[in-house]
């Protein structure tokens, strides 16, 4: 699943949590589950600025509290990825 957002089209704590996490050291992960889990989905999160591009990495378990709601609102408006 894959989408595409323009930060202004989220609401703004959520928009600033973005902002965050292109131009801070990156969020702590969560505890979770070992690595290689049964079952986790991963997420890619790839931030454009206009300058510049960083894309974090998160398994289901280690997604950071602050970070949940970002990704839910991603969820949301998700489509599935085209073919390769």
């Amino acid at each position: 699943m894959t989408a595409t957002v323009d930060a202004s089209e989220l609401p703004t704590e959520q928009a600033e949590m973005l902002t965050q996490l292109m131009t801070q050291r990156p969020v702590a992960p969560a505890a979770g589950a070992a690595p290689g889990a049964a079952d986790q989905f991963s997420y890619d999160v790839t931030l454009h600025d206009g300058q510049r591009t960083r894309t974090l990495h998160w398994t289901e378990a280690e997604v950071p509290d602050e970070v949940k709601p970002v990704l839910a609102s991603l969820t949301v408006r998700a489509k599935p990825a085209p073919p390769a």
